[in-house]
């Protein structure tokens, strides 16, 4: 067989062998590796949608990734500066992403509003809000109250930090208020939004005056609280022995806690000629009852009342008159020119009006406020032009009377939820949680409470470690819209509203510290914009290699047609070469 021959034989066995293998079609089963899924998600993606696109555009060459999750998902990439609150839908290894850290940028990162009101209640409203690398620029916060602007403030940053912003509104209806709280930065198209919930109700603040004998103070106190129908006053002025003043139907003495609990506050005026029984008695309405007592000193004289100030030492002087702000709000003004301060101001203790002289301050007892004002002569500088006399008063004694818990709370977190979200809800029993002696109750006190959120589901409520205590979970209803928890226990029943909307935005944003902690916990690391080429060869090294077996046919692939098409050619042309037909 001559050379020719031979490759003429070659060429025609392996088309023959090509054919055959097109005709039976052999079945071959072969582990491969997988493409792995990767997850990637954000908090916000209004916010980070720019960010989230840059991720996805490189990690898709190399992985399957998705934005929802997935089955099947080997790894996680968070987006942004906000984490998923649960853990269930995070697959590990998990990754975060965020921006630049010399990229200038704005976030929230809390909102401090009270859950309920009254009508006609000035609410302040306070956001945290962080600037990063904007020194120089303009931060403008704006408040909404269901979609209404009704407050905005501007504050230029002076350096990297933590502005604090004071926001406020005066709610016009009853019910549920959505607020929004927004953020940007001037000459950036960095913004943030946060919400929160506003429940107003149709309730006065009861507070108790009670002057042991008459005070020039705690009387144009108590005018001032009465021209304002936020307040239900009762008062009491003893003016001599066996002889009172009375304004509705006040307690004859501050003995009883029983009698106390039905108000909010008690103002008392010339706190040195209390007794020693009504100290006893104010000290259970702070602690049982969480209520607020403030005292308006009008002489240094020693007294039973040093027991709740925890002093004895007071500096009085008397002088041109200063003005004292609220220390939350500058516009807030008392003007006084007597003066009493502790020598010492007490440890823990808050001074809420005087700067670094503790003209008012604070301090809690239990689970109350005492509130301690040692302005003697403010009562003198009551025209608008000197001061705002009325308006500080209002204010103190509305924000210390807010603080008092009803009988049963009741909270919800969040109080703006999504569709579908987990939602939990906490009870809170007040008698039993701040009774005396509920550490020593523990097996002999039973209390139970029931929940249900409209139009009808059941709530179960577990106990907590602390007596009183109760909290459940529910899932929000998947229909955006106003719905309402009851809850009832100790004889009580209340209500609290929760608002579902699709764009509702509760997340708050955690630092980088926390966001590296949370990822390395989970088998990842951090990064920042700048390093995201680097990510998907992260990803690679820390996921599992993955295999599976796959049954694949070798011949359905259409380029067999190249070499069966070349081979037989090839033969074709060495027969007319040869002279061969």
């Amino acid at each position: 067989m001559t050379r020719g021959s031979a490759v003429r034989l070659a060429c025609r066995l392996i088309a023959a062998t090509i054919a055959l293998g097109a005709i039976i079609d052999p079945a071959v089963t072969s582990a491969r590796p997988s493409k792995r899924v990767v997850f990637v998600t954000t908090a916000d993606s209004a916010r980070d949608r720019r960010l989230e696109d840059a991720v996805v555009n490189a990690l898709q060459r190399k992985f399957v990734v998705a934005r929802s999750p997935m089955a099947g998902s080997s790894a996680t990439v968070v987006v942004g500066d906000k984490l998923p609150t649960s853990s269930d839908d995070t697959p590990t290894p998990a990754f975060v992403v965020v921006a630049d850290s010399n990229q200038a940028g704005v976030e929230i990162d809390r909102v401090e509003a009270p859950s309920t009101a009254t009508l006609d209640e000035r609410i302040p409203v306070r956001a945290l809000v962080s600037a990063r690398a904007s020194a120089g620029r303009s931060v403008e916060v704006t408040l909404r109250a269901g979609g209404a602007v009704v407050d905005r403030v501007t504050s230029r940053v002076r350096s990297d930090s933590t502005l604090s912003l004071p926001l406020s509104f005066v709610p016009v209806a009853l019910g549920p208020v959505a607020l929004r709280i927004s953020a940007s930065l001037g000459g950036t198209e960095s913004s943030d939004v946060a919400d929160a919930m506003l429940n107003v109700v149709d309730k006065r603040r009861s507070v108790l005056f009670y002057d042991p004998r008459p005070s020039w103070m705690s009387t144009f106190v108590r005018r001032a609280l009465e021209r304002d129908p936020q307040f239900v006053v009762t008062s009491r002025v003893v003016t001599s022995r066996n002889i009172s003043t009375n304004t509705g139907q006040p307690p004859a003495t501050l003995v009883d806690a029983a009698t106390l609990g039905t108000f909010d506050a008690v103002v008392v005026g010339a706190p040195s000629a209390l007794s020693y029984a009504d100290v006893g008695g104010l000290e259970a309405f702070m602690r049982r009852r969480g209520g607020s007592v403030i005292f308006l000193l009008d002489d240094p004289a020693p007294g039973p009342f040093e027991r709740l100030t925890r002093t004895s030492a007071w500096s009085s002087s008397r002088g041109t008159p200063g003005v004292f702000a609220l220390a939350r709000d500058d516009s807030t003004t008392l003007r006084a020119g007597d003066v009493v301060v502790p020598a010492t101001v007490p440890a823990a203790a808050t001074i809420i009006a005087g700067g670094r002289k503790a003209v008012v301050w604070e301090n809690a007892v239990g689970a109350g406020r005492l509130i301690v004002s040692g302005a003697r002569d403010a009562w003198q500088f009551r025209d608008a032009g000197s001061s705002t006399f009325d308006r500080f008063w209002r204010t103190l004694i509305a924000d210390a009377a807010a603080t008092a818990p009803p009988p049963l709370i009741v909270e919800t977190n969040p109080a703006l939820a999504k569709p579908g979200e987990t939602v939990g809800l906490r009870a809170t029993l007040r008698d039993v949680a701040l009774s005396a002696d509920a550490a020593s109750t523990t097996g002999t006190v039973h209390a139970s409470v029931t929940a249900t959120l409209e139009p009808g589901t059941r709530v179960r409520m577990w106990p907590e470690g602390n007596i009183g205590q109760f909290s459940g979970v529910v899932r929000a209803p998947r229909q955006p819209g106003v719905y309402r928890f009851t809850v009832a226990g100790g004889g009580r029943t209340a209500e609290m509203p929760l608002i579902v909307s699709a764009d509702a935005r509760t997340d708050a944003p955690v630092s980088r510290a926390v966001s590296t902690a949370w990822a390395t916990s989970r088998g990842g690391r951090l990064f920042q914009v700048r390093d995201i080429a680097k990510l998907s060869t992260a990803l690679d090294a820390a996921m599992e290699q993955r295999s599976e077996r796959t049954t694949w046919h070798p011949f359905r692939a259409a380029w067999w047609i190249v070499p069966f098409v070349l081979v037989l050619s090839a033969e074709w042309w060495l027969r007319r070469r040869n002279g061969l037909r």
